[in-house]
């Protein structure tokens, strides 16, 4: 431990090596698995190690959502199915690391992945506005090929009074994607008039009369793109103790990071606007190039100066700390996008998608210069820093062996910046300059007590600055359904967060009470106000500085056993969160934008009953329940209520025969929800049957997952602006049948 023994104790003393045969050995798994509905899965995982050095390679293919990094507990974890989508990979990896067991070690990790991400979703949203709201549908579907290297090296050095880590990063990749969109924006809400599919009536031919007069606009678009990006960083951190006894010492971190990228994208649209007989069709061929470059160098250093630092375990020992600091930034961007309307050149309107000129003179002449841009940005930043933290020692339990303390910590920065821009549209030239200073202080409170538990109470301002491209003064209708323009007049954004959280842990029975409290206020929000044309589903989109925006959330959570031997836990979560959502909206033709304001409430409740005996048998019950309740003081404002809540039960029995039996089934159920269909009750059940043989080292599972297909992916956000309810794409059911052998070659002799 360090502490310097007496020499009565010296008999005591063990010292503990191990034998060099003992310190070598090979580590290896290897799984694989085919299913149904074409799932499949394969898993390697090899380690070699020595005294001095470490070395792993690792594979993974599936199509099972499923991106862990093998190791050494393959076969024991079920997939990590992510939200929605559907997701196939290949991944291999190569991992080094020596150690020179003193001052010094190297370690080498590179992973190479290539994914095929097939995701669809649809989308129904509903727009608050004055004077009857308006609703949109959506279908999307994409394919993305994604090719990405990584590399990450780090060299460590440390001594007694010094300690250096630097590293080299590296990162390439290449991605190809196909798109198509299917959409539409209604005066009303077309569920109420059409029994079906909405998209599917909207496209179909004639167009359903009812459903024509509603109809702002329908659009059809398939896309497609590719593109590559190159990124690396070398970064170097090192720590200087100038006072061994204080630990006082010079703390210094430089990154530099320099990134490229380009981006082709190609894109056909076609667009009318049925109930609106007059307006024109908008189809459009189009071909996007857009190429960037970058770099950022930071450095950080700061000093800290102990003015005592005999923290012990005795009662009155102190920390007292001073560290002042500054923090370097200097960045530069250079991005540039060209777009060029291919249905401007003759024959060009309905050409295959993808199709280029033969000529550089041809494709010049289908230009968009009031769509296209060059823009170069020089940021210069200061951050300027004092913090300071005094720890005041109560003792120490002699039955927990935690620590009793008063803590006080408090940091005053600021930031100093200098932003310039020459951003160029067509053939206008927009010059932004911008200083600022932003001062962010905090301070907070901590007290932890054996007695009475932990508690921290404290206050942060944080604060930003406006994107300078949302400063400049343009008009960009790149896509003609939603306009996008600028605003020179945006101011920064403030933001008041004050915390209090409290904990109470009692060893003896494993029990812990957690409660958490925030609140935030919000000055010059930055809200994308916007102005919608009822007459085609237009929206025209403006950031802009809004005030009223705030927030307050509360937690709490119990998890602890429940009876005198410790078989039965129960864990509770129950959470709050009120706020009151700000933003600026209006109609076309209006005099002037009228404020959406919305009040949020959501709280969410999760309960848990475990029984665990042994490894035996093991039993779950959970129910989770979400409510989302939004309310407005416009006379034409539905008050929403939605709830999300599921309940169900996990199971593992170990059976006769070396054989394991686990399952789960739960009930998912949705109430409140816009489209009708969506308010269902789904249940689920997965289960796993596996089989030892080998001692363990061979293990045959059976997984069956959905087994009542019936899983499903719903998002919903509710804002002041809208509702959206979103149903995404997700893995469908399947019966896999697996093996995972694991090896370990043991000691040498």
């Amino acid at each position: 431990t360090g502490v310097a023994v007496k020499k009565k104790d010296e008999h005591l003393i063990m010292d503990v090596n191990l034998k060099k045969q003992y310190s070598v050995g090979i580590i290896a798994n290897i799984g694989a698995g085919r299913g149904t509905n074409e799932r499949y899965t394969g898993r390697f995982f090899g380690l070699r190690f020595a005294s001095k050095s470490r070395l792993s390679v690792m594979g993974n293919i599936n199509n099972m959502n499923d991106s862990q990094q093998p190791g050494e507990d393959i076969g024991e974890l079920s997939p990590a199915f992510t939200g929605g989508g559907l997701q196939s990979l290949k991944s291999g990896g190569l991992s080094y690391r020596y150690d020179s067991g003193k001052e010094f070690y190297i370690q080498s990790d590179n992973t190479i992945n290539r994914t095929d991400n097939d995701n669809q979703y649809n989308t129904i949203t509903e727009t608050f506005l004055t004077s009857g709201n308006a609703f949109a549908h959506s279908l999307n579907k994409s394919r993305m090929l994604n090719t990405n290297f990584n590399s990450m090296n780090m060299m460590n050095y440390h001594t007694d009074r010094f300690w250096m880590r630097s590293s080299l990063t590296f990162n390439c990749s290449r991605d190809n994607t196909h798109s198509k969109e299917l959409s539409g924006n209604f005066s009303s809400n077309p569920l109420l008039m059409i029994n079906g599919n909405v998209l599917d009536s909207l496209f179909a031919f004639p167009l359903n009369r009812t459903l024509r007069q509603i109809t702002l606009n329908r659009r059809s678009q398939d896309g497609m793109g590719n593109g590559h990006q190159l990124s690396t960083t070398l970064g170097a951190s090192c720590r200087l103790l100038t006072d061994q006894q204080t630990k006082d010492g010079l703390s210094i971190d430089a990154r530099f990071t320099y990134s490229s990228s380009t981006k082709n994208n190609f894109s056909q649209s076609f667009l009318d606007y049925p109930s609106n007989p007059t307006a024109a069709a908008d189809n459009r061929n189009q071909y996007t190039h857009a190429p960037t470059r970058s770099y950022n160098l930071s450095v950080n250093s700061f000093y800290e100066y102990f003015l005592r630092n005999d923290m012990g375990n005795n009662r009155g020992d102190k920390i007292i700390m001073l560290s002042p600091g500054c923090e370097f930034k200097k960045a530069y961007n250079s991005s540039r996008s060209s777009l060029y309307r291919l249905d401007k050149l003759s024959g060009w309107e309905r050409r295959q998608l993808g199709l280029l000129p033969s000529t550089n003179d041809s494709l010049l002449m289908a230009i968009d210069a009031g769509n296209s841009y060059f823009s170069n940005r020089h940021e210069t930043i200061y951050n300027p820093n004092i913090r300071g933290n005094v720890l005041w020692s109560l003792g120490m339990d002699s039955i927990s062996q935690r620590p009793g303390l008063i803590g006080f910590d408090f940091g005053l920065g600021g930031s100093f910046s200098r932003k310039s821009m020459n951003y160029y549209r067509g053939s206008k030239f927009f010059p932004i300059s911008r200083r600022d200073f932003l001062f962010e202080p905090n301070i907070n409170f901590t007290w932890m007590s054996n007695r009475f538990g932990d508690l921290s109470l404290g206050y942060q301002l944080s604060s930003s600055s406006p994107e300078l491209t949302n400063l400049v003064n343009i008009t960009d209708n790149v896509d003609p359904l939603n306009v996008m323009l600028g605003n020179p007049d945006l101011k920064n954004s403030h933001s008041h967060n004050i915390h209090f959280s409290y904990m109470k842990f009692q060893m003896e029975h494993a029990r812990a009470v957690n409660v958490n409290i925030g609140y935030h206020i919000d000055q010059n929000a930055v809200a994308m106000g916007f102005v919608y044309d009822k007459t085609t589903g237009i929206r025209t989109s403006k950031p802009e500085n809004v005030n009223g925006n705030w927030g307050i959330n509360a937690n709490l959570s119990y998890n602890g056993t429940i009876d005198r031997k410790g078989y039965l836990t129960l864990s509770n979560n129950t959470s709050a969160d009120k706020s009151v959502d700000v933003d600026l909206i209006s109609i076309a033709g209006a005099s002037a934008s009228s404020r959406s304001t919305v009040h949020n409430l959501s709280m969410t409740e999760k309960l848990g009953l475990d029984f665990r005996r042994d490894t035996k048998i093991m039993l779950g019950t959970q129910f989770t329940c979400n409510w989302n309740h939004a309310t407005s003081r416009r006379d034409d404002f539905n008050t929403i209520n939605a709830f999300d809540f599921n309940y169900g039960m996990t199971g593992q029995i170990e059976l006769p025969l070396e054989m394991q039996f686990s399952t789960d089934i739960t009930m998912f159920s949705r109430r409140g929800y816009q489209d009708k269909q969506m308010n269902t009750d789904k249940l689920v059940w997965n289960a796993r049957l596996s089989k030892r043989l080998f001692r363990g080292n061979l293990i045959l599972m059976a997984d069956g997952f959905d087994i009542l297909h019936n899983l499903s992916n719903v998002q919903r956000i509710l804002n002041a602006q809208g509702r959206t309810e979103t149903t995404y794409n997700v893995v469908p059911r399947y019966i896999m049948l697996h093996a995972v052998y694991r090896f370990n070659s043991g000691p040498r002799k």
